[in-house]
């Protein structure tokens, strides 16, 4: 078949972000307390309920999906709780995010993937789609790729096809059909990728019961891409 185009999620797809954001709450706990000058009366659990009640109220506002701003949001409400002023709350807030996005960033790519995109590029057009808030842009995969879009900060959080046909003519208007997309995600990343006609290959990551078609193409690990290649003749 002809295939012109492969676009990629980042997060459980290029590397393992359970660590990357079990580092960064931890951190993120104490730095906040050690600015405040005492414990934080709230768990971690609740902060993040929070932040995922905020993300469903704007999913009909143009803040739709955009993480950075949600978290940012929960934080400055959590530090008024704890007794600062608005004024000082948001000044504390906007540099808990940039802390936040500095612990967001320290991301180790699986050792196969730099190698992987290395033989992918020559002979596809490749992007970034992320609902995360990680700039592959400041990594150094970023060299691989034609085009990188954090969709939460489009206003086009996958699973929105929007983001996908977006991304698609950025990189030359490719059809569809001439193109794959993998991610991890059965809702966000298979689903819709498969809807819009794309070929879908999907990181089963828990060996999940799902209903397979010919364009769906399950691994267990990116660097079991080549195999789904090979197998469609693209490779």
């Amino acid at each position: 078949m002809r295939l012109d185009a492969i676009t990629f999620d980042i997060d459980d797809t290029l590397w393992d972000n359970v660590p990357v954001m079990q580092h960064l709450e931890s951190e993120m706990v104490r730095w906040l307390e050690r600015e405040i000058g005492q414990p934080l009366q709230i768990e971690k659990a609740e902060m993040q309920q929070r932040r995922m009640q905020l993300g469903a109220e704007l999913m009909s506002t143009p803040r739709r999906g955009d993480v950075t701003y949600v978290r940012e949001q929960v934080t400055w409400q959590v530090l008024k709780e704890h007794g600062l002023s608005e004024s000082a709350a948001d000044q504390l807030a906007r540099r808990a995010t940039e802390k936040m996005l500095e612990l967001r960033h320290l991301v180790t790519p699986y050792p196969e993937v730099d190698a992987l995109l290395a033989e992918l590029a020559p002979h596809y057009r490749l992007a970034v789609i992320t609902n995360g808030n990680v700039d592959v842009n400041q990594l150094p995969l970023a060299r691989h790729f034609d085009v990188i879009f954090k969709a939460g900060e489009l206003g086009m959080p996958k699973p929105d096809h929007g983001i996908f046909l977006h991304t698609l003519q950025a990189l030359g208007d490719i059809a569809p059909e001439h193109a794959m997309h993998v991610g991890d995600s059965w809702t966000s990343d298979v689903e819709p990728a498969a809807a819009l006609g794309m070929q879908a290959v999907w990181i089963d990551l828990f060996n999940e019961p799902r209903p397979l078609t010919e364009r769906i193409h399950r691994i267990e690990h990116v660097r079991d891409l080549p195999q789904v290649l090979h197998s469609l003749g693209c490779a």
